[in-house]
């Protein structure tokens, strides 16, 4: 009887596993055949990312499979498709698929394309060129293809099975001045003479030729990308300055922290805001059932504390949690007992300090000793969060020896700004074109955004000033951009209400409002005209009434104060919401979009005391000076401006339960 019913356990536990499998393929092509006139990337770096952000999410290291280089061939890749993530998964399963490689458009073969062209993943054997009858595009992977295979597995997982599609490449694309790696090329593979026969043709969407809702036997399917298809997808660098996909390195932080009850529309905006710190000039896109449950709900979710990993001494641990998770040097920790609901309650066992991190731990260096078992016994929370450094990268290619050394004399005023000669770089210096009013000085962005181009002065000390203005408003807008600073007690959200307005005398009031809906595509991109108006909705899903205060961060990387509006005459007490309201902001505080275009951001700051932004900005951050019951953020956002002296490039400590930002990325068009 014991045996039966052993049997008849293991049985159901076999079924259980099956109904839960997760299975996922990582391709990573840095390398490509030497003859087929490919640049090498940096894909091989995005491995670790993905596979630590997958583990962490409850995947199994043997149920991730990675090919790479030589071995992901067309066929290598339509294999392990077929064999590991087709092979593997079972009825109600959870399925992802990463690429990292090249991308490019293709002639269509079949004339199912708007625009006339195919998107393609680049394997390691296809060819660069088109080249009648020797090559014309048949180790290239389709997206049709690729999306005929994603059928077949949807359709073997069943409707309650979940697929995620990351293909970190881009379809178009050119060099970069600044030295910064892209995934694809701008060179269509076609014949001679194709383009004029599409020239007209209306442009697409990325897409992996699979549609989310074909069929309710299938599983639901989401697709993120790293940029629109005619866009450029640069790579961005980790904390340790290699070189890494934009999108994988925004996806592995972010599905890495994700929770249970995370939506992939939730995923979505959370990667926009992270891509938009370190690639403001890209759109990612994403296609599917974005407003399902990440993987159906089958993921572990993100813990509020870490464990001691390995315990290196009485005043040393490892701990299992690292930049993935947001813990950056000089975060501040606390260790209390194993089941500690609210450590505010609580008094913690020691404190500690991250002094190093990698991906995915950090060591710990304790104030005070603590033996073995005390640690090991412990759940460690972070009471003061770091957010990393203001550090840019700058390459000075200017040929006036007068002038680089005035820019040079400059940049040494502000640790944070370093000069390279090889490599990436953030920004590039140089003299742009000479013509008849005299030489000009240029700066571009890693990603051809243009920041300065302007005539160089006969004061040569004013033209270096202006260059140095340019590099720290960018180094300030690029941190602010990426800040994410959050606690579920403070959770404060809004949205933007379309409105048409009228003006009536010196007042402008709203006449009619329409649905934000109509303003997001069918690849999750929120977009909005220039001089079209809105309102904001706020929702206080905390716990505590709050003080909230909204930032503008332009894509020329001006900060502007939204809310509280001078023009109003309202102070920031008068922006309160408690806990469980939703207020709507009045005509007085009515918003209008203008140029420059391209991808914006507004942050919304909510705090438990008023936070004064206006002032912060009006005079650069001096006004917080010697400001000791100043909100933390506040000093933070203080500290973005004053980025001389021997401090350097390092910021101030927010400490827990100080501030909740909530950040909403769109694209402005003319």
């Amino acid at each position: 009887m014991k045996k039966y019913l052993i049997l008849v356990a293991l049985f159901f536990v076999g079924i259980f596993a099956q109904a839960q499998s997760k299975i996922a393929l990582i391709v990573a092509i840095g390398n490509y055949e030497p003859n087929g006139g490919w640049s090498s990337i940096s894909s091989q770096n995005d491995v670790p990312l993905i596979k630590a952000a997958l583990i962490k999410q409850g995947f199994l290291d043997k149920d991730i499979l990675v090919i790479s280089d030589a071995a992901a061939t067309k066929d290598g890749i339509m294999n392990a498709i077929k064999t590991h993530l087709i092979g593997k998964s079972t009825k109600d399963g959870i399925a992802v698929f990463h690429y990292s490689g090249h991308g490019q458009q293709i002639m269509d073969d079949n004339g199912d394309e708007i625009d006339g062209y195919d998107e393609a993943l680049v394997s390691y054997n296809a060819k660069v060129r088109y080249q009648p009858g020797v090559y014309t595009g048949q180790n290239h992977i389709r997206d049709e293809e690729l999306g005929a295979q994603m059928d077949i597995l949807r359709t073997k997982l069943g409707k309650k099975g979940n697929v995620m599609v990351i293909l970190d490449a881009c379809h178009s694309g050119t060099g970069t001045r600044g030295g910064g790696k892209h995934r694809g090329t701008d060179k269509p593979l076609e014949s001679d003479g194709y383009a004029e026969t599409v020239k007209d043709k209306k442009a697409d969407n990325n897409g992996v030729s699979a549609n989310p809702h074909s069929s309710d036997k299938m599983a639901s399917m989401v697709g993120f990308f790293g940029a629109s298809p005619h866009e450029l997808n640069y790579e961005t660098e980790d904390e340790k300055g290699n070189g890494v996909g934009s999108l994988s390195y925004a996806f592995s932080r972010v599905f890495a922290n994700a929770d249970k009850n995370s939506t992939y529309r939730g995923l979505f905006d959370k990667i926009k805001v992270e891509m938009s710190g370190f690639a403001p000039r890209q759109t990612p896109q994403a296609e599917g059932d974005l407003d399902y449950s990440i993987l159906g709900g089958k993921i572990a979710g993100k813990l509020d504390y870490f464990k001691v990993e390995k315990w290196n001494g009485d005043k040393e641990v490892v701990i299992n949690g690292g930049e993935l998770l947001g813990l950056f040097t000089n975060t501040k920790v606390a260790f209390y007992a194993i089941d500690t609901k609210d450590v505010s309650k609580a008094k913690p066992k020691a404190t500690g300090i991250v002094t190093s991190s990698t991906f995915t731990n950090s060591v710990v260096t304790l104030d005070a000793p603590l033996d073995k078992n005390a640690a090991l016994g412990s759940w460690i929370f972070v009471t003061e969060k770091n957010y990393g450094s203001l550090e840019i990268k700058v390459k000075l290619e200017v040929s006036n020896e007068a002038l680089k050394n005035a820019i040079l004399a400059e940049f040494a005023n502000y640790p944070f700004i370093k000069t390279v000669k090889d490599g990436a770089s953030d920004i590039i210096v140089d003299e742009g074109n000479t013509h008849s009013r005299g030489s000009q000085i240029k700066l571009t962005s890693a990603n051809d955004a243009i920041l300065l181009e302007e005539t160089v002065n006969s004061n040569i000390a004013l033209t270096a000033a202006s260059v140095v203005e340019k590099v720290k408003s960018f180094s300030q807008a690029s941190y602010i951009r990426g800040l994410d600073v959050t606690d579920a007690k403070m959770d404060v959200t809004f949205e933007f209400i379309p409105i048409e307005v009228v003006t009536e005398g010196d007042k402008v009031k709203e006449k009619s409002r329409g649905d934000i809906k109509s303003k997001i595509d069918e690849t999750g991109v929120m977009t909005f005209k220039a001089e079209e108006a809105y309102k904001i909705k706020i929702t206080n899903n905390g716990t505590k009434p709050l003080y909230f205060s909204i930032i503008d961060i332009q894509p020329d990387n001006v900060i502007n104060l939204v809310v509280p509006n001078a023009n109003t005459g309202r102070l920031p007490l008068d922006y309160r919401i408690n806990p469980g309201e939703t207020k709507e902001l009045g005509d007085d505080d009515i918003i209008v979009f203008y140029p420059p275009t391209g991808n914006e951001v507004f942050k919304l700051i909510a705090t438990e005391t008023p936070l004064d932004l206006s002032s912060i900005i009006t005079t650069r951050g001096e006004s917080s000076r010697g400001d000791k019951d100043a909100n933390p953020f506040s000093v933070l956002f203080s500290e973005s401006y004053k980025t001389g002296g021997s401090r350097g490039p390092k910021m101030p400590n927010v400490p827990q339960g100080s501030a909740n930002v909530y950040s909403v990325t769109f694209k402005i068009v003319e």
